[in-house]
C-alpha cells in the first residue's frame, strides 16, 4: 500500500516504496551501502579479487572449491 508522502524509488531492477516515516533512515543506510560498494569498486580497479576481500576464497578453500 502506498500512502501520501511515501517515497517511491526505481531503477532497472524494479521499484520500492519507502514509508515516509522510514525515509530518512533508509536514505542513510543507502548512502552507507553506496560507500561500501564504492570501496569495493576502488579495490577491484586496483587489481584485487572480490573473492579475496569478501572472504569467499577462504571459505571456498575450506570446502575444497576452486574459484576460477
Amino acid at each position: 500500500v502506498v500512502h501520501p508522502g511515501d517515497v517511491i524509488v526505481g531503477d532497472a531492477d524494479g521499484l520500492v516504496v519507502v514509508p515516509r516515516e522510514s525515509a530518512a533512515a533508509t536514505l542513510e543506510k543507502a548512502r552507507d551501502k553506496l560507500g561500501v560498494e564504492q570501496e569495493w569498486f576502488r579495490r577491484v580497479s586496483q587489481g584485487e579479487d572480490t573473492a579475496d576481500f569478501l572472504g569467499f576464497s577462504e571459505t571456498a578453500q575450506r570446502y575444497g572449491i576452486d574459484i576460477v
